[in-house]
C-alpha cells in the first residue's frame, strides 16, 4: 500500500516547523486519519458446561476511504476477570464498500479445561482484543487494524477464578 497516512504526515510537518502540536491538535489530526478505527460494540457469553462456552462479538468496521476494504482474517484474545481465557484465529471474507460501515458478527465456541461455574445470570468483566487483517482496494499486503474493549457482561453461568485450591500470590 503506497497511500500516505495524513495523521503521521501532519504531525511530522508540525514538528519540523518547530511549532509543535497541542494535545487538541493531535486529537483532531487522529480523527482525520483515513485508517478505520474498529469498535467492539458488544460482547455476549454463556458457559453451559464446566468445559465449554459460547461467545459472540460485534465489531463495527468503518471504511473512511473511497476504495473497498476486505477483511481477510481476525485474531483475538478473551480475558475473564483479568485472566487470559481464550485465543482464536479465523479466516474471513468480509467486504466494506468505500465510505460505508458494516458490523461483523462473530460467533465463537470456547473449549477449556474443567472449571467450576457460578450458576445463573452473572455479571462478569470480559476483555476482548485483537486485530483484523484487511486489504484496501487492489493492495496485496494486508494491514492489521487493532481493536480492544473491556466491559461488564451479563453471562449465563461463569467460570470461577481463581481455581479452588490454587495458591494466590
Amino acid at each position: 500500500m503506497t497511500r500516505a497516512r495524513p495523521t503521521a504526515l501532519a504531525v511530522l510537518a508540525a514538528l519540523a516547523s518547530g511549532e509543535g502540536c497541542t494535545s487538541g491538535d493531535l486529537h483532531r489530526l487522529a480523527e482525520l486519519s483515513d485508517q478505520p478505527q474498529i469498535e467492539v460494540t458488544s460482547i455476549a457469553a454463556s458457559f453451559p458446561t464446566e468445559t465449554a462456552g459460547h461467545m459472540e462479538f460485534r465489531l463495527a468496521i468503518p471504511n473512511r476511504g473511497d476504495d473497498p476494504l476486505k477483511a481477510i482474517s481476525i485474531n483475538w484474545e478473551v480475558w475473564l476477570e483479568n485472566h487470559r481465557f481464550s485465543t482464536g484465529l479465523r479466516n474471513l471474507s468480509f467486504d466494506v464498500a468505500g465510505r460505508e460501515e458494516r458490523t461483523l458478527y462473530l460467533s465463537v465456541p470456547v473449549a477449556f479445561r474443567k472449571m467450576p461455574l457460578r450458576r445463573g445470570s452473572i455479571w462478569q468483566e470480559i476483555g476482548l482484543r485483537g486485530k483484523i487483517q484487511v486489504l484496501f482496494g487492489d493492495a496485496t499486503e494486508p494491514i492489521g487494524l487493532p481493536f480492544s474493549r473491556r466491559m461488564d457482561v451479563l453471562c449465563e453461568n461463569a467460570p470461577i477464578f481463581p481455581l479452588p485450591g490454587k495458591i494466590q500470590e
